[in-house]
Order: C-alpha cells, then sequence, then structure tokens
C-alpha cells in the first residue's frame, strides 16, 4: 500500500514478508520511463522491519590539500552505513581518479584509509566510493600536486642599534625539499643599501651578525636559492651613533585620556605604556602625583604592572577620602636621571550630576563576561573592565562592536550606546569522545571494544580503551598534526599499538588498533555538548526495543529492551535486559548527527553486544540501529548452550509518562496480548482491555493472565498460565508509544520465547 502512489517521495507498506519489486513510472504525455527498485521485507515475530528504509552510505573523502610529487601521500576517508540491505550487510569501498594530467597510483585502493602517489605536477580529482549492494555514494577530494616551490623567506623584524653594537639577524627560511638533487638550500646575506660598509659574520646562516662601518638607515636582504628557484626578503636596521659619555635620552609615557567618575567610586584600573631607549623597561620607575589634592591624595594612586605595560588604580579605600571636584593626574616615569611626565585631568561629581548610559554586552552559550555589566547604567567618560571566561572545551576569539581586543581582559572607556560583544567559539579539538572499534571484515569479541577520550585546550588528553576485559589507559600530548601512537605490552600477549588521528574541525577521533594478527578500525565522536548544535533537541526519555532471532535455534526470538534518558549535555544514560535475562547499563555521549556508541562485554567476557544507535524522528521510530550480539557456547548454561551470531535490530521511541492517572500510556482500548515459544503447540492470544484508570488491565481471554503496565516508567509485566496445562510463564516488556504497541520476552525450559502487546484488529 502506497501513502500516496503519484508522489516521487512516498512510503510503502507490506502485509507479508518477501521480496518485492516496485516501479517508479513517469510520463509527460507523449513518452514516459521507468525504474524499478527491489525492498526485501522482513518478519521478526515481533517487530517489523517493513518501515525501515535502506540509505545510501555515507562517504567523506577527507579535505583537500596540496602535495609534493616526490613523495606519497595519505588519503583519510571515512564510511558509514546502516547496515542494509541484508544479505548482504556489509560494505564495500574504492578509491579512483576522477580527473588529473597522470597517472595515479593507490597503496590500497579498497582502503578508506591509504596513501597515494603521482606521476605528474597538477591538480588531481579523487574519489572514494561506498556501496553496500544496492545503493553507493561517493566524495570527492582535491589534491594540487607541485613539483617544486620556491623557497619562503622571512628575513625578520625591521632593528634598532647604536655604535658601535652589531646587529643579530633573526631570519627563517622553509622549503619543501625540491628539486632533489641537490635536496639542499643555499643561503646569503647582502647589503642592498646604506652609508657605510656592512660585515657580516656568518653570512649562510639564516641567524648572522651584521657590524655597520657608520650611522645611518641600511637595508639588508636574505637570499635563499634550492638550485632551481629563489626567494628573498628584507629588513630595515637603523644604526645610531654612539652616544657621547654622559648623554641620556628620557624615557617615554604614553597619554591617558581625561577621567571621570561620581564621588566615592574606584577608577580603574587604567592602562598605559613606558619604554626608554638606553633602560630596559622592566628598570624604569614610575609614580603619580595630584595637583588637588582636595580632591585626590597622592596615597590614592596607585601605579601596578611591570615592563612596558603599567596600570593607574584610583582607588577609594585610602584614609583620605575622595572629594567632588577637578584634579590634574600627573604619572611620571624616571630611569634614574631623566624624567617625562604624561597629564589627564580627573573629575568628581556628585551621583546626580554623571552622565550615565546602559551598556550592553552581548555573548553566546560558549562562555560568560564578567562582572556582568550588560544593561548596568554606566558613567561616561569613566574606565571600566570586563573579563571574558569560556567555557571548558571552548574558547576566546576577541572583542568586537564599539571596542575591540583579543585579550580576555579588556579595559574601555565607558561612552553613549556602546556595544560590546565577547566572542566565544568551540575548540577545533577539545571535548569528550566516545566510539568504538571492530574488524571490518567480522565483529570478534577478542578485536572490538569500547573507546574514550577526553581532550583539553591545549591538546592534552587521557585516554581508555576497553577490549576483552581490560581496560588500557593512558594520557599524553597529540602531535601539532593531531597523531598520537602507542604501544602497549601484554602479559601473554602481543603488544597492542593504537593510532590515534584528532583533526581539527572533524568532530571526531579515528584510528586503529592492532596486535600484529588483526586490525581493528576506530572511530570516536566527539559529543554533540562541544559541537555547534543543540544537544536539547535529543533530551528526554526513551524506550527501546532489541529484536529477536527468526529462527528460534539461532537465538532467543523476544525481544530485549531498555529505558534511556537524555540530559541537556546530550549523555545517555539506558539500563535495560537482553531476552535471555542478561542485564545490560550504560552510559556514553551523544555526537553531533545523534549516533550513540553501544558496547557490553557479555558471558564472562566471551561475548558482546556492539553496535551504533543513530537517533531520528521517523513517522513510526525515534531511533534506529543493527547490533553484533554474539554468545559464545557454554556447554553448562540451560539455555543457547551452543551459543549464536546475531545481528538484531535496536528502534527508541521517544517516550512521554501519562500526565495523570486518567491518561492512557498507549493509545487503545482492546488489545492481544501473544506469547510464542516452540514448547506450546500454538500461540498465546489473550484479549486484554487497557483501562483508562491508572492504565490498569482486564483479562477477558480463558488463560489465567495477570498484566501490569509499568506508567511512568514504559514497561509492562505479567505472568500467563494456559487454561490446558500448569505450566506459568513469567513476561516483561518494553512499550513504544510511536507504534502503540509493546515488545519483551520470557523464559520456558530451554529457550526464550517472544510477548507482544498489539492493538485489537
Amino acid at each position: 500500500t502506497f501513502a500516496n502512489a503519484a508522489a516521487t517521495n512516498t512510503t510503502a507498506t507490506f502485509s507479508a514478508a518477501g521480496t518485492y519489486v516496485l516501479r517508479l513510472t513517469a510520463n509527460d504525455g507523449a513518452l514516459s520511463a521507468s525504474d524499478d527498485v527491489t525492498v526485501t521485507v522482513h518478519n521478526t515475530n515481533n517487530i517489523s522491519l517493513a518501515s525501515v528504509t535502506n540509505r545510501p552510505p555515507s562517504v567523506h573523502a577527507g579535505a583537500g590539500f596540496k602535495a609534493a610529487m616526490a613523495k606519497p601521500v595519505t588519503l583519510a576517508g571515512a564510511v558509514s552505513d546502516d547496515g542494509l540491505p541484508d544479505p548482504p550487510g556489509k560494505l564495500t569501498t574504492f578509491w579512483s581518479k576522477v580527473s588529473g594530467p597522470g597517472a595515479v597510483t593507490f597503496a590500497n585502493a579498497l582502503a578508506t584509509n591509504t596513501t597515494v602517489s603521482f606521476s605528474t605536477p597538477g591538480t588531481y580529482v579523487l574519489r572514494l566510493t561506498a556501496s553496500d549492494g544496492d545503493l553507493s555514494a561517493s566524495a570527492d577530494v582535491t589534491v594540487i600536486v607541485s613539483s617544486n616551490s620556491a623557497p619562503v623567506v622571512n628575513a625578520g623584524p625591521d632593528l634598532t642599534v647604536t655604535l658601535p653594537n652589531p646587529a643579530v639577524l633573526r631570519g627563517t627560511v622553509i622549503d619543501d625539499g625540491l628539486p632533489n638533487p641537490p635536496g639542499a638550500l643555499t643561503i646569503s646575506w647582502s647589503k642592498v643599501s646604506g652609508p657605510g660598509t656592512v660585515t657580516f659574520y656568518q653570512a649562510d646562516w639564516t641567524n648572522a651578525t651584521a657590524v655597520f662601518s657608520t650611522n645611518g638607515l641600511y637595508v639588508l636582504r636574505l637570499t635563499a636559492k634550492d638550485g632551481a628557484l629563489s626567494a628573498a626578503d628584507e629588513v630595515t636596521v637603523e644604526v645610531r651613533p654612539a652616544s657621547e659619555p654622559g648623554t641620556n635620552t628620557p624615557p617615554v609615557i604614553s597619554a591617558i585620556e581625561p577621567q571621570v567618575s561620581p564621588m566615592g567610586e574606584q577608577i580603574g584600573p587604567i592602562p598605559f605604556t613606558v619604554g626608554d631607549a638606553q633602560t630596559p623597561a622592566a628598570n624604569l620607575v614610575v609614580w603619580a602625583v595630584s595637583t588637588n589634592r582636595n580632591v585626590v591624595c597622592d596615597e590614592n594612586l596607585i601605579v601596578r604592572g611591570s615592563g612596558a605595560n603599567r596600570t593607574l588604580l584610583i582607588a577609594t579605600n585610602k584614609p583620605n577620602r575622595i572629594k567632588t571636584g577637578t584634579t590634574l593626574v600627573l604619572v611620571m616615569v624616571s630611569d634614574g636621571s631623566l624624567v617625562s611626565t604624561t597629564a589627564f585631568p580627573v573629575t568628581y561629581l556628585p551621583l546626580a550630576q554623571c552622565a550615565k548610559a546602559p551598556l550592553t554586552v552581548l555573548t553566546n552559550r560558549l562562555g560568560t563576561v564578567y562582572p556582568n555589566l550588560n544593561g548596568a547604567m554606566l558613567i561616561i567618560g569613566k574606565t571600566y573592565e570586563l573579563r571574558a571566561r569560556p567555557q571548558p572545551y571552548c574558547i576566546f576569539t576577541g572583542w568586537s562592536g564599539g571596542v575591540s581586543g583579543s585579550s580576555d581582559r579588556l579595559l574601555f572607556k565607558m561612552q553613549s550606546n556602546l556595544v560590546i560583544q565577547a566572542n566565544f567559539d568551540f575548540h577545533p579539538v577539545a571535548g569528550f569522545y566516545n566510539g568504538l572499534f571492530y574488524e571490518l571484515e567480522e565483529v570478534r569479541p577478542h578485536s572490538s571494544g569500547f573507546f574514550q577520550a577526553q581532550v583539553d585546550n591545549s591538546r592534552r588528553f587521557s585516554a581508555k580503551l576497553l577490549l576483552g576485559g581490560a581496560t588500557y589507559a593512558w594520557s599524553g600530548q597529540l602531535e601539532a598534526d593531531g597523531r598520537f601512537v602507542r604501544v602497549f605490552q601484554r602479559r601473554n600477549a602481543a603488544p597492542l599499538q593504537v593510532e590515534l588521528w584528532a583533526r581539527e574541525g572533524a568532530d571526531q577521533i579515528t584510528g586503529y588498533v592492532t596486535d600484529g594478527s588483526w586490525v581493528a578500525v576506530l572511530l570516536a565522536d566527539r559529543s554533540i555538548a562541544h559541537s555547534r548544535l543543540d544537544a536539547n533537541a535529543y533530551t528526554g526519555a526513551y524506550t527501546m526495543a532489541l529484536s529477536g532471532s527468526e529462527d528460534p535455534d539461532a537465538g532467543p526470538s523476544g525481544c530485549g529492551f531498555a529505558t534511556a534518558q537524555i540530559n541537556t549535555q546530550g549523555r545517555v544514560s539506558y539500563t535495560g535486559q537482553l531476552a535471555d535475562s542478561t542485564p545490560v547499563t550504560h552510559s556514553a555521549y551523544l555526537s553531533r548527527r545523534g549516533e550513540l556508541p553501544i558496547y557490553h562485554l557479555l558471558y564472562n567476557r566471551g561475548g558482546s553486544l556492539l553496535g551504533w544507535l543513530t537517533l531520528t524522528n521517523l513517522p513510526s521510530d525515534d531511533g534506529w540501529g543493527r547490533l553484533s550480539w554474539i554468545k559464545p557456547t557454554q556447554p553448562k548454561a540451560r539455555y543457547y548452550p551452543g551459543g549464536f551470531t546475531n545481528e538484531p535490530v535496536v528502534i527508541a521511541s521517544r517516550f512521554e509518562p501519562p500526565q495523570s492517572s486518567t491518561n492512557r500510556v498507549l493509545n487503545l482500548t482492546n488489545a492481544w496480548l501473544v506469547l510464542g515459544i516452540r514448547e506450546l503447540p500454538t500461540e498465546l492470544t489473550n484479549t486484554i482491555t487497557l483501562l483508562s484508570t491508572n492504565n490498569r488491565v482486564v483479562n477477558t481471554s480463558s488463560n489465567r493472565l495477570t498484566v501490569q503496565i509499568l506508567a511512568r516508567q514504559g514497561l509492562f509485566q505479567g505472568t500467563c498460565r494456559p487454561a490446558t496445562t500448569n505450566l506459568q510463564y513469567n513476561f516483561k516488556g518494553i512499550l513504544l508509544q510511536k507504534r502503540n504497541c509493546g515488545y519483551g520476552y520470557f523464559l520456558g525450559r530451554t529457550e526464550a520465547g517472544y510477548v507482544r502487546l498489539d492493538p485489537a484488529p
């Protein structure tokens, strides 16, 4: 049944499991064309997968980059998929050349992460393609390959020296190592202009020394050649004449603007700078005096700081209280013999006479500003201070608006209609990460597990790896390119090597884990709380069901289940049980794409449950994923001693508890409660009525049945004793409100059966 057969995008429902071929036809009145799609519909006895639509793989080929032709470069692709269709249930990937002037050689064209080399310089477009057996997708990356680039030369900052002192030159040269041969640079300093001669010492080094014969203005050139290309940069050196004995130049001090404040309030700190040609700024003596001590006494003037950057604070906590009026404040700097002065007026007025204006301070959820002066009426002409404080894993990027600055501390003079914006952003790498690693060919408990890391703003990190019941924890510093390698020595086992990459802006850590005999691909997502998306889109309660096996010999036919809660930071916590009564509890962060890694080590470390759940907003479900559930052989186990390897589907639904005792947890009155297991000749179909009062259930079937709805949690449980036997089955399950039904399991003598709560037809 098609929801809208005349629309290109619609939904289709199916009455029975099987393979269907659907056709889309278009007719323009004269000509027509059509195309077919094959849909495989499964029935797991308890969860219909007909509403699950196969989606093409998600492919990322990485960011474009530049490369040198002399050596191979690394391609860092990433591919994810929903696991459909099944079969085949696996992905195939390959790299190919789309365009470019020469030949391209891939080290392993079937691997998402590989190296590539080029035969000819030029611009190449490479394509990463992934196919799930039905649908395919691709992404391109552009690589610019150069044969040789000229050296990058920087002669350093301009200098000022006094005769007979030499100039210490600090240049830098960067080169790509081409051509090879010679594979080496030649460097030289030379004089471009100037009144005298220049003698260079170590003229073939970037760091050289220049001695001048006379004073004047000189231009010096640093040149670098790689054998084919050359580049140069120039630096200006001012050479001053030698000072006569006993001569000295006075220090300098910056100007300070007039200040206005209400009586009794502190002014400042007010910033200013000092300097001297002969004396280090740290050795200069700075002080301040007031010309009208009836308004401000000298004891109220406090100079702070060291070096070139100083501040003046006009305090109010000194014995001589500040009064109304105007004074001229003189700030003086001395080098021990000469003194320089800057002067500015300071006016104290009664509060009622001070002109005020509101200050607007803008920011975002990534940081705060203190003190909180947003909306405050401030004195026009008075100096104030603000400080920016980023949230954890965020950075401050500067002030903008009426006042600009890059330091987290801002000193500003108030003016009318002043708006100041404090800008914050997420750190390109810092945050919480969690994810999974496993072999791409097949999930195996001994080579799969869970990964978690925390990276701070200085790129230091702590991480842990859960593998086979062991925890491998370490910390370190990411390299400049985000890479980190660690090798763990293990007793009675091969060393375990972990290689990680945390690339800026990717919101992911990728890499691999290996012991030499197997290689597991690692993928961890950064928490949604540390990305530009709002985690509140997913906040709330959820119920989840894990589908059973179609073949009772291959595993439990009943449904496992769990209840989950997602907080405002995107952290998911859930608890539940599998259909063989194994308990599961987990907590991890959602990614910015709403993906949650699931990992449980089970059955005395011999089995596992692993996979990804993706939260969505489909008409029937709010989340979907395919997991790997492995139980090893356990000869003494009562249930499934031969073990099993299954790939069940996990489905999530938002859950809203009833707001009152008269609200139904499900939108139904008459329902069927169905139990099935091979030790019974047929399914047990029980008719029940769900009352509107406290969601009580009334049994209207011939079997002895009790059902309890746990409306606040979204669970149901009860007992059933068939009328023809003395057997009693204790069942339990979960309610999925979007599907308006419930799924669960019960244990029989040697296997698990299924229980299903459906609206009565």
